[in-house]
């Protein structure tokens, strides 16, 4: 059953999609914390196959490394620059919040946040039910981050 926090956010989605209403921002700690229930949400990730990172923990850590690096990357330059990089070019204005936002919620260290997991099932689960019974402690590992 999903939360009630879950049930309350689907029912304003379908009622903002409807009358184009805004309610809370998702990039800021506060807005998280007011939507999901973390301050952080984790939107960025790489995912596997337990078999595959058996076999390829050399793989997976490179691209964990790569990945963080990004993060770093995105850190260190305006919305503007990541647009430039993005693109080649300047793109459009409203690609600039969208940049920023991705800016401001960026993971500083790679590693899922605390109740990551469980906010992105309850968010899942606000459109597809059975997910809420998903035990998310063996989905996720931070091993491969350095």
């Amino acid at each position: 059953m999903p939360s009630s926090r879950c049930r309350l956010l689907w029912r304003f989605c379908k009622h903002a999609i409807r009358t184009c209403a805004c309610w809370r921002n998702g990039t800021t700690p506060e807005g998280s914390r007011a939507i999901f229930g973390v301050d952080a949400y984790p939107a960025i990730c790489l995912m596997a196959q337990g078999q595959w990172l058996e076999s390829n923990g050399d793989i997976a850590r490179r691209l964990t490394r790569a990945v963080k690096r990004t993060l770093e990357w995105i850190g260190g330059h305006s919305a503007e620059e990541f647009q430039a990089r993005l693109r080649g070019k300047a793109g459009q204005p409203e690609e600039l919040d969208g940049l920023r936002a991705t800016i401001a919620t960026r993971s500083l260290d790679g590693r899922m946040p605390a109740g990551g997991p469980e906010a992105v099932r309850d968010a899942v689960a606000a459109s597809v039910p059975r997910v809420a019974t998903v035990d998310v402690r063996d989905t996720y590992t931070d091993t491969y981050i350095q």
